[in-house]
This record gives C-alpha cells, structure tokens and sequence, in this order.
C-alpha cells in the first residue's frame, strides 16, 4: 500500500511539475508563447513548417543513435559479446522506458537487467551503464557552458543570471579535469 502511495505520489509530482511549467509559459508576453503556439496552429489552422518538425525529429533520432552507439563502443571495450543490433535493440527499449517511467533512471535499469540477463561480468555491464551515464552528463556540462560562452561572448547574455550560471558552468568545466589529474 506504502509502495503504490508512493508510485502515485511520483506521477502527482511529476504532473504538478508540468501543469506549472506549461501555467508560467502559457502568457510570457510575446507572440512565441504557448498560447500564440495553440491559438494560430490548433485553433486557426495555419500549418507548421513540416522542414523543421521533420529536422528535428531526424536530429534527435540521430543523438539517440550516436548515445546508443557510444554505450555499444563501450561494450565492445570491455568484450561483452553483444552484437551491435542487440546493442541497439536494447539501447531504444531504454529509451523508451527512460521517456515512459518516472525518474531519470527508469531506462538504465531495463538496460542493466537486459544486458545482465545473459552475462557472466554483471558488474562490468552495470559499470559501463553507469559510466555511460556520467559521461552524457559531463558532455552535457560541458556542451552547456561552451553554448553559454558563445552567447556571452557575443552579448546575448546580459549581467543576470544566464551569465552568472555560465560563468559557474564554464569555471567548473576547467576546474574539474584540473584536480581530477592530480588525485
């Protein structure tokens, strides 16, 4: 009963969470807010740019793919035996269970049990699982602190929080290889 109080806790939370997020983007003042967004595509009809929806989803198609592939090269690394469309088979039922389940992890976990299922090394799959997951979040510091220094560099950023974060991003981004060398 505790567990399922839980679970629905989560789901509350979550759909809080997104019922804010859409409430203080919905009138932000400007014709690209949510409201615009509906009121000219659902409401009057006029047609998105399908060059961009398609664009989109083929980029973002594609850094799946490059992550999917990065977590089979890993495999590969440690001599896991798991053939590259597995690899991929495995990688998008993460994806998709990382996309459906609350958290953040929800995918790792499905990605872990799969691969886990038919290994004798069960530690080293769960490692580079993890390792995985700690290299997309240094990449993802470090691509957001270079995208900051450009904007800032460029003035887009004015002396607010935007540049005071990346200031922090890009400062952590150089420190951290820094002192991990000399541990």
């Amino acid at each position: 009963m505790i567990r399922l109080l839980l679970n629905v806790s989560k789901y509350l939370l979550a759909l809080g969470l997104l019922g804010y997020v859409i409430n203080s983007n919905w009138l932000p003042g400007n014709e690209n807010g949510l409201e615009a967004v509906w009121q000219k595509h659902f409401l009057e009809g006029k047609p998105i740019h399908l060059l961009f929806l398609f664009a989109s989803i083929f980029l973002f198609f594609l850094g799946v793919c490059g992550t999917i592939i990065r977590w089979h090269l890993m495999m590969l690394a440690q001599d896991m035996g798991i053939g590259f469309w597995n690899t991929m088979r495995i990688g998008f039922i993460g994806f998709f269970f990382n996309t459906l389940l609350p958290g953040s992890v929800g995918g790792d976990l499905v990605k872990a049990a799969a691969v886990c299922k038919n290994q004798s090394r069960r530690s080293v799959a769960v490692t580079i699982i993890l390792l995985d997951r700690a290299i997309a979040l240094w990449g993802l510091i470090f691509f957001s602190g270079a995208t900051g220094a450009i904007f800032l560099l460029a003035g887009y950023l004015g002396e607010g929080n935007g540049a005071a974060a990346t200031k922090s991003i890009i400062k952590i981004t150089l420190v951290t290889p820094m002192a991990s060398r000399t541990i």
